[in-house]
């Protein structure tokens, strides 16, 4: 195997082949494309069938084996002392080569190496890998070959990577405090991906820590105006809750890993720096553990997986959870997490745009949103959340059917009050937690897991709070009227039955949930419940 450093092929900005740094002619389209095909897989066998179907398509005739032989020599000569790399195995070609010596392979190395040192809480050793393998991206990739369904899908997975990776970098980089040292990278790259909300919220983070409030308001405002005019639909939560804590200088904007004189000092486990946004992940979850660890598991061996039950009861956060546990367990930088909240989309609003610029994708010409989902999707082992489905169900399955025919490694988790109702999915029932069975023994109530999570909310609005003696009464009482949910208590509207307190998680079968046609869009906001235990309202939707 040659080594990197005395032959290097580059497809980032254009194909070019260099012999000891030295640019060598590949001249021909088909033989540029052709060295292309072979460097993607390096030192892996190529078939002949492959390559013709590639390099002529439909055109091929009885004399394409012979004009691929004619090709691949002359692309030997072009390797002139190198030309031993590149083999035949049967009906096959073999680039014998390091991968590093392929700036695409490099770059996609560089930027796993970079993820996993984060996971290992190393994050100046991860923000170092990242920068080293955005350092290797010249350019647009592939841009000068032959304009095939198989180049313009790489490209875009490419593309896809590249952004990854820079939105990795930029979250290691804001933890560690170099808030100036990346915002002149970041703005251009908000400028070219209005959609990516995440990057807007990067952006503005960095603004704000440079002294520049009002620049980092106006930042919102511009892509809260740009969704509205490209899409209709409002910034995600991400966005609206990073605007709140701008306009009230929230002191958990500052970066979290300095030490008392300034320096940068590790500060105890960081978070995975996102790829996409998701909401903040939920910290008081009670009594969900092995619903989550159950629908982590079907997740494996099933596509299609829809968390149902009454409106509040906690499906959402039980979603983010395990969006978040799936990023963490991330091993490639062709992995993804995307969170599509659809929550402020009208009935007969378009679901695939949402889709679309969650993910990043724009569609070519004569392209549907799902074949556009699907060529972004395809190569990539996603998971892709959409959350608040149950007043858009008919868009939803109109996609996710498609979408999951074209992509046979992509899973999709959806929250809903009904499931799709599809033959391949599997709906899970969230219950409503447990409420206490005894009044009189604080023991009972405190330990009901209603009340735990209770008890985690109303301390947060009145510091010290606690269920004892003087108030279990009160807080038995207002049970009835209790809907515990992840983040809020909510009186349930919802005219669909509960599921079973007992019911067990949805990987022994398949159950049949609430039919679609009696759905109605939950709309719970301005609702209060009041507790006589507490001074103010619990929560409000």
């Amino acid at each position: 195997m040659v080594e990197a450093g005395s032959l290097e092929i580059r497809l980032l900005g254009g194909v070019q082949l260099l012999s000891s740094g030295a640019p060598v002619p590949v001249t021909g389209i088909r033989r540029r494309t052709l060295l292309a095909l072979l460097a993607l897989r390096c030192g892996e066998p190529v078939s002949t069938d492959f390559l013709i179907d590639v390099l002529w398509g439909d055109t091929a005739d009885a004399g394409a084996l012979h004009n691929l032989r004619a090709n691949v020599s002359n692309l030997r000569k072009s390797l002139g002392e190198h030309a031993s790399v590149l083999t035949t195995r049967a009906s096959a070609y073999v680039l014998d080569l390091d991968p590093d010596a392929v700036d695409a392979l490099q770059f996609e190395r560089l930027a796993a190496s970079g993820r996993a040192a984060i996971r290992r809480n190393e994050p100046e050793a991860g923000v170092d890998e990242l920068r080293r393998a955005l350092a290797v991206w010249r350019g647009d990739p592939l841009v000068d070959l032959l304009g095939t369904d198989l180049m313009e899908r790489e490209a875009d997975r490419l593309r896809h990577v590249h952004l990854a990776a820079f939105e990795d970098w930029i979250d290691g980089a804001l933890e560690l405090g170099l808030h100036a040292e990346v915002l002149d990278d970041l703005e251009p790259m908000v400028e070219a991906n209005p959609l990516r909300e995440h990057l807007t919220a990067a952006s503005m983070r960095a603004l704000y820590r440079c002294g520049r409030q009002a620049d980092a308001l106006r930042r919102y405002e511009q892509t809260r105006v740009h969704l509205a005019t490209e899409l209709g639909i409002e910034p995600g939560p991400e966005l609206r809750e990073l605007e709140t804590a701008i306009l009230l200088h929230d002191p958990s904007l500052a970066p979290s890993i300095t030490s008392d004189d300034g320096d940068l000092a590790p500060a105890g486990p960081a978070p995975l720096p996102q790829v996409e946004g998701l909401p903040a992940d939920p910290d008081d979850l009670v009594d969900r553990h092995a619903l989550i660890d159950d629908v982590i598991q079907v997740l494996e061996r099933e596509p299609l997986v829809t968390l149902w039950g009454p409106g509040g009861v906690g499906k959402t956060r039980v979603a983010v959870r395990i969006a978040r546990r799936r990023r963490r367990d991330l091993t490639t930088g062709t992995d993804a997490v995307h969170f599509v909240d659809l929550a402020a989309v009208e009935p007969t609003g378009a679901v695939g745009d949402v889709l679309l610029a969650t993910i990043g994708a724009q569609p070519w010409a004569d392209e549907s949103d799902v074949e556009a989902a699907a060529r972004v999707l395809r190569p990539t082992r996603a998971l892709v959340v959409m959350d608040n489905c149950e007043h858009v169900l008919p868009a939803v399955r109109r996609i996710v059917t498609p979408l999951l025919e074209s992509c046979p490694d992509l899973r999709v988790m959806l929250t809903s009050r009904e499931a799709l109702g599809l033959p391949t999915e599997t709906a899970v029932p969230v219950t409503p937690l447990g409420l206490p069975t005894d009044a009189d023994l604080l023991d009972t109530v405190v330990g009901a897991d209603a009340v735990r999570l209770f008890a985690a909310r109303a301390g947060a609005v009145r510091r010290g709070f606690t269920v004892d003696d003087g108030n279990r009464s009160a807080v038995s009482r207002s049970r009835s009227s209790w809907l515990p949910a992840g983040s809020t208590w909510s009186r349930s509207r919802s005219s669909r039955p509960t599921p079973p307190a007992d019911s067990s998680p949805a990987c022994r079968t398949r159950r049949a949930a609430p039919s679609a046609k009696a759905a109605s869009r939950h709309r719970s906001r301005g609702r209060t419940t009041r507790c006589p235990a507490v001074s103010r309202s619990c929560c409000r939707r």
